[in-house]
């Protein structure tokens, strides 16, 4: 996977999700709009087999909150490491 930047101004920043579909963008979005400096956040897709998602930043520091909202899923995502078994 893959995270290009389309455009960015200094409060609003376009990306978009190379091989992906929903579960990335939608996961990246919920995690942004968390923070309180994002104002907005949403992802589209134009077309489900051979479009590519694009996320809309709008916020303080979009730059900046992307990378809070990358700590934010890796923290979430701790509990799914799963303890080896022996048996």
């Amino acid at each position: 996977m893959k995270i290009k930047v389309k455009k960015e101004k200094d409060d609003k920043l376009i990306l978009e999700v190379d091989e992906e579909r929903h579960t990335i963008p939608s996961l990246i979005c919920w995690a942004l709009l968390k923070d309180n400096d994002v104002e907005e956040a949403s992802y589209t897709l134009d077309h489900p087999i051979v479009g590519e998602p694009e996320i809309r930043i709008k916020g303080k520091n979009p730059r900046k909150s992307l990378e809070k909202a990358r700590k934010r899923i890796g923290k979430e995502l701790d509990p799914l490491k799963l303890e080896e078994t022996h048996g």
